[in-house]
């Protein structure tokens, strides 16, 4: 049985493993029990956590997971406490703008009170009896309004706040800008607009006691706010332009995703001294810089596992292929082994890092008909997972929309054949992922490109691989290129560069000067009109693999 069939209280006890209501409502009546304590904020000051005690925690458990499959992605906007979202994915769309405003609501858990809570209960997609909603208000409120400690309140505030996302979304779409919310922080940002020349319904910039500039929220924001139940918190309205750091939920979003430069240095500076000094004096000079944080308990975490933690969120802002990361990483595994803590390793993947690797991972493509002719040759290039890139026109025609009946992929420096097969194919992107088939081994610690994190812009200087030759046994061809201009054509993003694509470099990587890959390259200026173009590497997310 699942929540939204739930027509009765004595249902509702047997969802969560109890024999009938009369011995599920102690639970919750007369008062539920809870344990609260203060929790340092980073900025100063402490907030109030309250946790349920353990059977209501279960239950709480068992039932934020059904809210949150019931939310879905209903809110394009909203990146909390959502499965393949996070706080990395809520600050990617505000990379390389030209401004960005970030709003804190005040006290959010303790705006939502239980009518509230019962009113979600009450309304679509649950649609419950009232008196099963009432119960179940009962059981995620404490006091009531929703506690910040709960299991049920993050997944809560997702549907409380859906009216308010749609709101502040049509707004944002109205005047052009973007719009994304992680619980209680409100970005919004601006593709060509500096804070000075931002509507001012919107945000205005005013200055503050301490003589600098202070942004605040328009009447249209304010209201949109208010109208739904929430205050702003003025003392956390922040607006960025480009000249400065900016930053979205804890994430540097200038040029692409990255962590501020004191974290980086502070993970240095503390495997500097573990190296220099051993692991026990390291302990004590390395730990107060890394981390301040005061328990419940009083303890704090050894220095390996704190510097686990540190890498680990290292690697999914900036990615495992991060030029910051794999060298902290490398020193890390190092020293972990070094103490007979190898256990304790972190991942190093073997992303493309250099033109060798690059050219490694980019292979020759040799496709035939039924009858073992050569239909096209071309270019595919390797990702993560063992998944292959190429063009749609190289594994199949564009016309009949049809594969080809045999793909090989050929690597001259290491002297192998690869047969491939088709796992997912967009005509309309001219994308085609291949996989090999299983019975023929892929070379072990072969390198595999990343995609890029940032923004691709006019003038990026860029690096192309592919194979212009049709003789297989020869290494692909670079090329340096630097790009004209990004657009959308037929709603497909593309980005055009400054130099010829010739035949055979189809279905080729196009990368950064990180080597991370951004497009997937697929006509040259003499099928089109003078454009030499390539797919940008985020219409990826849209085959099956991705």
């Amino acid at each position: 049985m699942k929540l939204i069939d739930v027509t009765s209280l004595d249902e509702l006890a047997q969802l969560f493993g109890y024999a009938d209501y009369e011995s599920f409502k102690s639970l919750i009546y007369p008062i539920p029990h809870y344990w609260a304590f203060l929790l340092p904020k980073k900025g100063g000051g402490s907030r109030i956590i309250e946790t349920p005690g353990l059977r209501l925690k279960i239950i709480q458990r068992l039932l934020a997971s059904q809210i949150a499959e019931l939310f879905g992605r209903r809110s394009p906007a909203a990146h909390s406490f959502m499965r393949g979202r996070s706080v990395v994915s809520n600050a990617f769309p505000h990379v390389g703008r030209a401004s960005v405003v970030r709003l804190d609501l005040k006290d959010f858990f303790h705006q939502i009170h239980f009518g509230r809570v019962k009113g979600v209960f009450l309304s679509a997609p649950f649609g419950l009896p009232a008196d099963v909603a009432t119960v179940l208000a009962h059981i995620c409120c404490y006091q009531g309004r929703l506690p910040q400690g709960a299991p049920t309140s993050p997944a809560l505030t997702n549907f409380v706040c859906l009216s308010l996302d749609r709101l502040l979304g049509r707004i944002a779409r109205r005047y052009k800008c973007r719009f994304t919310r992680y619980a209680d922080d409100l970005s919004f940002s601006f593709s060509s607009l500096p804070l000075a020349k931002i509507p001012k319904e919107l945000f205005f910039t005013t200055v503050g006691p301490n003589g600098h500039p202070q942004t605040e929220a328009g009447p249209l924001i304010a209201e949109a706010i208010k109208k739904h139940g929430f205050l702003i918190n003025t003392e956390k309205t922040r607006g960025t332009n480009s000249s400065k750091r900016q930053m979205v939920t804890g994430i540097v979003v200038n040029k692409g995703l990255s962590l501020p430069r004191r974290y980086v240095d502070q993970v240095r500076r503390a495997l500097f001294l573990w190296r220099k000094m051993g692991l026990a004096e390291a302990e004590k000079r390395a730990l107060p810089i890394l981390h301040s944080k005061k328990y419940a308990s009083g303890s704090r975490p050894s220095l390996p596992n704190l510097l686990r933690g540190k890498l680990a969120w290292l690697a999914q802002v900036t990615g495992r292929s991060g030029t910051h990361y794999q060298a902290l990483a490398s020193l890390y595994n190092r020293l972990v082994v070094s103490e007979n803590l190898a256990g304790l390793q972190v991942r190093i993947d073997p992303c493309v890092k250099n033109i060798t690797d690059a050219t490694n991972a980019t292979w020759h493509l040799v496709a035939k008909n039924e009858t073992g002719l050569l239909e096209v040759s071309g270019t595919a290039f390797r990702l993560k997972g063992n998944v292959w890139v190429t063009c749609a026109h190289c594994a199949g025609s564009l016309q009949t929309k049809t594969a080809y009946a045999q793909i090989a992929l050929v690597s001259g420096a290491l002297k192998i054949e690869l047969p491939v097969r088709i796992v997912d194919i967009e005509w309309h992107l001219d994308i085609a992922i291949l996989r090999p088939i299983p019975m023929v081994p892929t070379p072990r610690n072969l390198a595999y490109f990343d995609v890029s994190r940032g923004q691709v812009v006019a003038d990026t200087r860029l690096g192309v691989l592919g194979f212009p030759s049709s003789n297989i046994y020869q290494p692909p061809i670079f090329m340096r290129t630097r790009v004209v201009r990004v657009r959308a054509i037929s709603g497909v993003s593309r980005v055009e560069i400054d130099k010829p694509i010739l035949g055979g470099n189809s279905g080729g990587p196009v990368f950064d000067e990180h080597y991370r890959l951004v497009g997937i390259v697929v006509e040259g200026g003499t099928v089109t009109e003078g454009m030499n173009a390539c797919i940008s590497a985020s219409e990826l997310k849209h085959l099956r693999r991705f």
